[in-house]
C-alpha cells in the first residue's frame, strides 16, 4: 500500500537525488537549486549537508566577468539584474563588495533618463 503524506526524500529516489548532485556539479548554490527544484533553500542544505558537500562559492568566473563587462559598459542594476536573471538587490550587493559605485539612471532631480540601454561591449 502506498504511503501518504510526504514527499519521498531524495536518498530514497534516486532520480532526484542525481538531478540535486549534477545541478551542485555544475556549481549552483543551495537557493539556485532549490528554485529549480521547487523546493526551500532549507533541504538543500540539508541534503548537501547529509552527503559532505560543501558550499558551492556562489557566482561562476563567468558570471562575474559578465557582470562587470555590464557595469563598465555603463549598464545600471536593474538592466544587469534583468539580463543575468537575478535581483537588482543582487547585483546591488555584488557591487558593495567591489566598491563600485552605481551607474547612474536618474538624473539630479530624480526623473528616470529617457534613451535606449547602452550597448554591450565587444568581447
Amino acid at each position: 500500500m502506498k504511503k501518504l503524506g510526504r514527499k519521498p526524500l531524495a536518498e530514497e529516489n534516486p532520480e532526484e537525488h542525481q538531478t540535486r548532485l549534477d545541478l551542485y556539479n555544475q556549481g549552483l548554490i543551495d537557493q539556485e537549486i532549490a528554485d529549480k527544484l521547487y523546493l526551500c533553500t532549507e533541504t538543500i542544505r540539508h541534503w548537501r549537508t547529509k552527503y559532505n558537500l560543501p558550499p558551492n562559492g556562489g557566482l561562476s568566473k563567468e558570471d562575474q566577468k559578465e557582470r562587470l563587462r555590464l557595469y563598465k559598459a555603463g549598464w545600471n542594476d536593474s538592466q544587469i539584474a534583468k539580463l543575468m536573471g537575478v535581483s537588482s538587490r543582487a547585483i546591488w550587493g555584488w557591487r558593495g563588495v567591489r566598491n563600485l559605485p552605481p551607474n547612474e539612471s536618474y538624473t539630479k532631480g530624480g526623473m528616470k533618463k529617457r534613451g535606449r540601454k547602452p550597448r554591450l561591449p565587444k568581447m
